[in-house]
């Protein structure tokens, strides 16, 4: 997450929090020596959004009073179904001050034949999270009750066959 103002004079970097899963991957940004005083990373999961909102260090670095960007990339292919992805997401919109934005990108079934999806499903059983890839009115629908910004759900085909868009909370 990351304020969508400059803080201040407008010469400071706006604070930033960085989400994931991966324990090593927190410890590894919290050991680099030229870390920035405005980030912080935090282990947590998006099918805990109220974990992850009520995070102490993300409270300290980010007002959720005032508009921020929240970036769901190359995250929500990974929840499938059962995990409510659509639910989950509605918390972190609901979170949001207007003037907000959500990038969202995501794995797609657009232009691919089934035999193509069933084998990125079965390659993606075998790792630690499965890959569900969903139609682009599947994706539109994380989209809901929100203002999309132009262009809108765009095809970005040249980012290996994700499907992207950007909103903003009225």
């Amino acid at each position: 997450m990351i304020p969508a103002g400059s803080r201040g004079n407008g010469l400071r970097r706006p604070a930033s929090s960085t989400l994931t899963t991966i324990p090593v991957a927190v410890s590894h940004e919290r050991a680099l020596p030229c870390g920035d005083p405005g980030a912080c990373a935090i282990q947590g999961d998006l099918r805990d959004p109220h974990g992850i909102l009520g995070h102490p260090e993300l409270r300290a670095q980010i007002d959720l009073r005032e508009p921020v960007v929240i970036l769901l990339t190359a995250v929500l292919h990974f929840i499938p179904d059962e995990d409510q992805p659509y639910p989950l997401v509605d918390v972190v919109k609901a979170a949001m001050a207007p003037g907000s934005v959500v990038v969202i990108s995501h794995a797609t079934t657009n232009d691919l034949s089934p035999h193509a999806v069933k084998q990125v499903q079965e390659l993606y059983a075998q790792a630690t999270a499965p890959a569900v890839p969903r139609s682009r009115e599947e994706i539109a629908r994380f989209f809901d009750s929100l203002e999309l910004v132009r262009p809108g759900i765009v095809d970005a085909a040249c980012w290996a066959l994700l499907l992207g868009g950007m909103e903003r909370k009225r």
